[in-house]
């Protein structure tokens, strides 16, 4: 339903997996799953709405992912999430806690010994410290969301989480079951 070009279908798979998560589970491999498609669709979904409430959606799953690193001392997807935050932080054009927040990620990449990851965010830190001038300008000029989502390339980000998260599961089954992968 996630890869439908029908909008009714990717709505369908929003609900399920809304109620997904609303449900007790203990699988935390699942719930970081159905977290990180949910919030591909809510991309989407903010991409066609522009809508500040689904900005604070995608927001509260970002601190569910958070305290479910957290919990499970998943440090690559702590950093992750440090990421992603920093690009919502970026869409909002909050320059400085965006900073802080890729700062926190690379630290901790680099304390964990994720070198590739610690790589990746790296060269977002030195992609992000290049536009400084296009991010001061946007703010300037108030640019619509829109301008900002295709900066901040969040799908990939979203992407590269969802692969990662796949490799490492404990799931007893291949990407193929699920939708989109």
């Amino acid at each position: 339903m996630k890869s439908s070009e029908r909008l009714r279908e990717k709505i369908r798979a929003q609900d399920i997996l809304v109620q997904f998560l609303k449900e007790e589970c203990f699988d935390h491999d699942l719930v970081v799953m159905a977290t990180i498609i949910l919030c591909e669709l809510l991309l989407e979904e903010l991409r066609l709405s522009g809508n500040q409430e689904v900005l604070d959606e995608l927001k509260e799953l970002m601190d569910k992912l958070l305290g479910i690193a957290k919990a499970q001392s998943s440090y690559w997807l702590l950093a992750e999430v440090y990421v992603f935050q920093s690009r919502l932080c970026l869409l909002e054009l909050d320059l400085t806690k965006a900073e802080n927040l890729m700062d926190q990620a690379l630290i901790l990449a680099e304390e964990k010994g994720l070198n590739k990851l610690a790589v990746k965010i790296y060269n977002e830190k030195v992609y992000f410290d290049n536009q400084v001038n296009q991010w001061d300008h946007l703010i300037e000029r108030k640019a619509p969301l829109n301008d900002r989502l295709d900066l901040i390339q969040l799908e990939s980000l979203l992407e590269r989480m969802a692969y990662k998260k796949l490799d490492n599961s404990s799931f007893g089954f291949t990407c193929k079951y699920l939708p989109g992968f």
